[in-house]
């Protein structure tokens, strides 16, 4: 830890050991060094809402079956797909947004796999034919 890292922990009253400059900061040193606020709590509600969301792509699928089976001439294997497509989407999807979160930034890759989630769920509320509504059933759960 330089003197200014040191200042500043000083001036936000942090307390420092000399045993933590030895091994490293502490967990609670840091903790009280970069502060909590009105970002946080942004970010909470944020988060809130893109987990909200996911939710409701997932249970308006069981909700959809009844009348997907009739429009779709759906059978008990079709129904199955239907609803696993999309956990099938985000196993792979929470991989591929995982890694391009790691290079691009989390903030960047969270939006954009908001905005694919979001746009191939409305697409997949126009398609008339089952393997058109699973494809985009799949592209909805990467995102």
């Amino acid at each position: 830890m330089n003197k200014m890292e040191r200042r500043i922990l000083l001036d936000n009253e942090v307390e420092i050991s000399d045993e933590a400059d030895e091994e490293g900061d502490d967990y609670e040193t840091a903790i009280n060094a970069t502060g909590y606020g009105f970002f946080h709590y942004w970010l909470v509600v944020i988060a809130g809402f893109a987990n909200a969301s996911d939710a409701i792509e997932i249970l308006c699928v069981s909700i959809l079956l009844p009348a997907a089976q009739c429009d779709l001439h759906m059978n008990s294997s079709d129904k199955g797909w239907l609803s696993a497509i999309v956990f099938l989407g985000m196993m792979v999807g929470g991989y591929i947004w995982g890694c391009l979160g790691d290079i691009y930034g989390r903030r960047t890759i969270l939006i954009v796999s908001l905005l694919v989630n979001a746009i191939a769920g409305v697409i997949s509320s126009f398609m008339q034919t089952f393997p058109l509504f699973l494809c985009f059933r799949f592209i909805s759960g990467l995102g």
